[in-house]
């Protein structure tokens, strides 16, 4: 079975001086996805990032974004790792639900992003990134969405817009 995975879509991300590139896009992305993936009764699985300075527990910079389609019920995995394959329940909840294919979209591209992607790789998961849904607060932001997609790319990874992505899964 296919399952989104949502990446640190948080409030204390997106409340930044510098804000993360194309933001409004990258939202409309992630809840087209999202609904479609919900339409189709397929698992979305959110992360979310947990520090001990940043996005602390329990503080409104923690909480996901009110923007993003989340509804009660859904799946929420907290972590402490940039890789959410380094977090068990994270593992555990993919192998409940048979799950054996991820679609990675969320935020920070170079970060918790490529973490996860790479992560997959070596758990030997099948992986695609949606280059159009994922992101970065970053003054060279557009450059390293570029890299990101370019490196795992080359790496064998599977990409695919938004578009293609909703084109394709039922």
């Amino acid at each position: 079975m296919k399952a989104l995975v949502v990446v640190d879509m948080q409030h204390g991300i997106f409340n930044k001086s510098l804000k993360v590139y194309e933001s409004e896009k990258l939202i409309d992305n992630i809840n087209k996805l999202i609904d479609h993936f919900r339409k189709y009764r397929l698992p979305i699985i959110f992360l979310r990032f947990t520090g001990t300075f940043l996005l602390m527990k329990g503080t409104r910079d923690w909480e996901l974004l009110s923007e993003i389609h989340f509804e009660e019920g859904d799946l929420l995995i907290d972590k402490v790792k940039s890789d959410a394959f380094s977090e068990n329940q994270f593992v555990e909840l993919l192998e409940t639900l048979e799950i054996d294919h991820i679609y990675v979209t969320g935020v920070i591209s170079h970060g918790c992003v490529q973490s996860t992607v790479y992560g997959a790789l070596k758990a030997n998961m099948p992986v695609t990134l949606i280059c159009d849904a994922h992101s970065n607060f970053s003054a060279d932001a557009k450059f390293i969405i570029e890299s990101v997609n370019t490196r795992i790319y080359n790496d064998h990874v599977e990409l695919m817009s938004t578009l293609e992505a909703l084109l394709s899964i039922e």
